[in-house]
């Protein structure tokens, strides 16, 4: 008799702007194991319009066409300034994915570590320099996103272009979620609790 074994939740939050190869790639490796639920974190403006400038170029209606044609579970998780730091914000995750420079401040958000990743297959241009080369006129960006979002990307690109032109916010504090450019960078599963 088979027996069907649920598998737990694990957010995975960052600002995807875009996602890119490197995302999807660890996503895959954790799927094995865990619902991997992307959390593309947002952050608003009081009049709940969402920042856009070339930090976050792209609209949320489409960051959710690349998880859709990716297939990829997601929630969008809106914050509102003081731009409060997401993991102590949102206390429901039981299960969350870190990298980079996350791992130090794990035990402010009060997660222990459960399983430790080291692999340098995930490592390549983090999502801001494949953003900032989607921005200008380079092409290489297409290597590093999923070749499903590629055509819709290329589709929208002088739009996006064209809307940070005017931002409706210069620059903004958040915590940086992505993962930076290293030979070796440790990442990890951290739980809440002994999940």
């Amino acid at each position: 008799m088979l027996s069907l074994k649920l598998k737990k939740s694990l957010y995975f939050p960052g600002r995807f702007q875009p996602l890119t190869i490197s995302h999807y790639n660890i996503a895959n490796k954790l799927s094995n194991d865990y619902e991997v639920i992307f959390l593309p974190v947002r952050v608003i403006l009081p009049n709940g319009e969402p920042i856009i400038n070339k930090d976050y170029p792209f609209l949320i209606e489409e960051q959710k066409e690349m998880f859709e044609l990716l297939g990829q579970k997601y929630e969008f998780f809106l914050i509102e300034p003081p731009y409060i730091d997401v993991l102590k914000q949102k206390k429901k995750f039981d299960l969350v994915y870190m990298g980079g420079n996350n791992w130090i401040k794990r035990k402010v958000y009060g997660y222990f570590a459960k399983q430790l990743i080291v692999n340098n297959r995930y490592n390549g241009p983090s999502a801001s320099q494949v953003r900032e080369c989607y921005l200008s006129n380079c092409d290489l960006w297409e290597k590093y996103v999923p070749k499903t979002i590629v055509p819709y990307l290329r589709n929208i690109r002088e739009l996006v272009k064209t809307r940070i032109k005017k931002p409706n916010v210069k620059t903004i504090k958040i915590y940086d979620f992505s993962i930076p450019l290293s030979l070796k960078i440790l990442r990890g599963i951290f739980s809440k609790k002994d999940v």
